[in-house]
């Protein structure tokens, strides 16, 4: 078990609760460390960040949705630790909009450290801005028994 503190020092507005909102609330990008997410596999996190990702989706009521994985991301945290994120792009398939979510699951507790934009058009966010989001992020990584 860790503890993560995540600060965005982009330029969006903090719309509160990890959640920020570009100019025309068309785009939410969310920056957060969760609790409890379970079908977390330890030897297989990207098979299991996939279906985690659209098992998310399915509640969320859009289950029309295609999933791209991306390249995977490794990040260092401010204490210099490097952690990998997996990167999926999210489309309707039917519609507008596109979405970026990242994680990084901690496979022995069930916890995950997400970034993740969503936008209502389809002039949105492109993976390029994304990453710049992300790179506009710092967290730091604390585990329990320090």
């Amino acid at each position: 078990m860790s503890n993560v503190d995540i600060s965005y020092t982009g330029s969006w507005s903090d719309y509160g609760s990890g959640m920020y909102v570009n100019d025309d609330y068309t785009c939410y990008y969310l920056a957060s460390f969760e609790g409890g997410a379970t079908g977390i596999d330890p030897d297989n996190v990207e098979g299991s960040m996939e279906d985690s990702v659209a098992e998310a989706a399915g509640q969320s009521g859009s289950s029309d949705v295609t999933y791209t994985k991306l390249d995977n991301v490794t990040m260092a945290d401010s204490e210099g630790q490097d952690v990998e994120f997996v990167i999926y792009e999210m489309k309707p398939t039917s519609g507008e909009g596109i979405g970026y979510i990242a994680a990084h699951p901690f496979s022995d507790s069930g916890d995950i450290l997400v970034m993740a934009t969503v936008c209502d058009g389809s002039n949105g966010v492109d993976e390029d801005s994304f990453k710049d989001q992300m790179a506009d992020t710092s967290f730091t990584i604390t585990p329990e028994d320090n």
